[in-house]
């Protein structure tokens, strides 16, 4: 393993001869009615908790008394609107038996309170818990699911428009070779942004895992050599995860030492896949993959390109066999969800509990995407496609609903291929594209709400 490490001090000055940094580009937000006005969250009061009323009424063995419950409580600038006051309904009581303590059911927000509320007090020694936040009756109650690396990282909302007002792009870093390059994969491990740099020229192209270490800037270019990668992930262990276009298959990568495995099956149908392209993996240890044939040699799949999962149990099976060429993929944070993006498409699958995919269902946009490349997904669930030759990045709800966009050719001076959420705030989303001759390379910009780490 060699690396060869650049030293980024500003945004201003110059560095090592093989990386020029650039200054900051505004970028041109396309706005659409739904993402314009910031959402500062709901105007509220600071509570302490208080106790609620219990009832009066004597219990009676079986029956049932409903208590009030009391006001939330609030940490006056808490971050990503988390807090929230006002009065909550006490939940009902459960059966009681004289002198017996039982804990009831607890009960919804008053609209349009947000915050946590208290207890309250009920019959006869019978406790009520108090509401949370405020139920919309026209939607399904949060699921829960397995998750996915990062979003137990998540801080647990309500979110509001993820876009700021005047969001800036920063070119972090391009390298000066006229070789063609293309950054891909990023992924937020630890304190770093991991992401494979592919090389023109062979099918299966050769291949690298370069680290940039922010504030300080600092580049290390090979830092995992040879590793054919393309996309990446993170495990539950920290470790990389690799879709790899040299061995057609998915591998994992030591972070510290470089060292190499196998994830799953390495074969399907008795040959390698195509060109494993972008993956993500829940943390039940199911993982998904995109296999399309751009930089396959030959057609090793018979010129079939597919959607795949790996089992933890480390079998292969298709998730989807009719996209043309799937390039982007990622989860819900709660691992409920797969999206997928090929010609034109954002495709969405239901999992089940093991991890197997229901069919997939097209998300209607207001317009198709233009060569969609990788995905990001933040906190709320806010899916980020990347639209490769258009240099454009949009942000689309997890119903479809078009938020905002921004970028362009005035924003991003190659075009963009994948992205992701990383920084000490978890709100700085990375965004990589192709690189040649001081165009292109490394870029951030700054968002309103946190995200997962690839």
């Amino acid at each position: 393993m060699r690396a060869t490490r650049l030293h980024v001090r500003s945004p201003r000055r110059n560095f090592h001869a093989r990386l020029s940094l650039l200054g900051t580009s505004l970028l041109a937000l396309v706005a659409c009615s739904a993402g314009e006005d910031e959402d500062d969250g709901f105007q509220v009061t600071p509570f302490t908790n208080q106790p609620g009323a219990g009832g009066t009424q004597p219990v009676a063995p079986g029956s049932v008394t409903p208590g009030v419950g009391g006001a939330g409580s609030v940490t006056p600038g808490a971050p990503l609107g988390n807090a929230g006051t006002g009065s909550a309904q006490g939940g009902a009581g459960g059966e009681v038996t004289p002198g017996v303590i039982n804990n009831g059911a607890g009960g919804s927000a008053s609209a349009p309170v947000a915050g946590n509320g208290g207890t309250g007090q009920g019959g006869n020694a019978n406790v009520g818990q108090g509401g949370g936040a405020p139920v919309d009756p026209n939607q399904p109650p949060p699921s829960t699911g397995p998750g996915r690396a990062g979003a137990e990282l998540c801080p647990a909302g309500p979110f509001g428009n993820p876009l700021p007002a005047s969001p800036q792009v920063t070119k972090l870093f391009s390298v000066g070779d006229n070789n063609f390059f293309n950054f891909e994969g990023p992924v937020w491990i630890g304190n770093a942004l991991f992401f494979s740099e592919i090389g023109g020229g062979n099918a299966p192209p050769p291949s690298n895992i370069n680290r940039f270490v922010p504030p300080n800037g600092m580049l290390e270019r090979g830092v995992i050599e040879d590793t054919g990668s393309n996309g990446l992930g993170v495990d539950a262990q920290g470790n990389l995860i690799a879709a790899t276009h040299d061995t057609g298959a998915i591998s994992t990568f030591q972070t510290a030492s470089g060292a190499r495995g196998q994830l799953g099956a390495q074969t399907f149908n008795g040959a390698r896949f195509n060109s494993p392209n972008d993956l993500v993996q829940r943390l039940d240890g199911n993982v998904y993959f995109t296999d399309p044939s751009f930089q396959a040699p030959g057609a090793p799949q018979g010129g079939q390109t597919r959607v795949y999962r790996i089992s933890p149990q480390g079998e292969a099976s298709v998730v989807d066999a009719s996209l043309g060429n799937p390039n982007g993929i990622t989860l819900s944070p709660d691992g409920n969800t797969l999206y997928v993006t090929a010609a034109g498409r954002l495709v969405r699958y239901s999992l089940s509990a093991d991890g197997t995919p229901s069919a997939g269902q097209n998300i209607q946009l207001s317009e198709p995407l233009d060569t969609p490349d990788g995905m990001g997904v933040d906190c709320a669930g806010n899916i980020y496609t990347t639209e490769h030759n258009r240099r454009l990045i949009r942000v689309i709800s997890a119903d479809g609903t078009e938020i905002g966009r921004f970028g362009g050719p005035q924003a991003f001076d190659q075009n963009v291929t994948n992205v992701a959420f990383g920084g000490p705030n978890r709100t700085t989303l990375f965004i990589t594209t192709l690189t040649q001759a001081n165009q292109g390379g490394l870029f951030s910009v700054e968002l309103s709400v946190p995200g997962l780490p690839y």
